[in-house]
């Protein structure tokens, strides 16, 4: 083994000597990385299409928790949209057409990053969680617009 700057490194004291060994040999384990064949095709047959599942064998409050805080992290989206887009809207008719374009790109993007943990190892696809996904953004938008709209109806 040797430093960084080319000479080799001694180690006098053998607990070091066995540290030293130990990590090199975990990080060169956690680096052997062999693709199984066809993953991807297995992976998405084996994507849950019912909704709630993958849910089904675990503890009650483990799965409502975990529900609950996809719900919550994708809260910020639609507050964040809400703000953007809809304050320079006016009639019913372009609020109507924007929340059907909120959808369908909420939807997209949550489909996007349900679709990508397909290729990451230990990370499963589900639809529960895109159901979840939308239904958070959906939930801040909403709430976004119903502060703006009591807010314009103070003024």
């Amino acid at each position: 083994m040797s430093s960084p700057y080319g000479c080799p490194l001694r180690i006098t004291n053998p607990r070091r000597q066995v540290w030293v060994r130990d990590v090199a040999i975990s990080l060169e384990r956690s680096f052997a990385f062999e693709p199984v064949r066809d993953i991807c095709r297995k992976r998405l047959t084996d994507i849950g299409l019912i909704p709630l599942q993958l849910y089904l064998g675990k503890p009650y409050l483990q799965s409502a928790l975990n529900i609950l805080s996809i719900v919550v992290y994708f809260l910020p989206l639609g507050v964040l949209f809400s703000a953007l887009v809809t304050r320079h809207l006016s009639g019913s008719g372009a609020r109507a057409t924007m929340t059907l374009l909120f959808l369908i790109i909420t939807g997209l993007l949550a489909g996007i990053i349900e679709f990508g943990q397909v290729f990451i190892p230990a990370r499963y696809p589900d639809t529960t969680d895109w159901i979840c996904m939308v239904a958070g953004a959906m939930l801040g938008y909403t709430a976004s617009n119903l502060q703006f709209k009591k807010a314009t109806q103070k003024l």
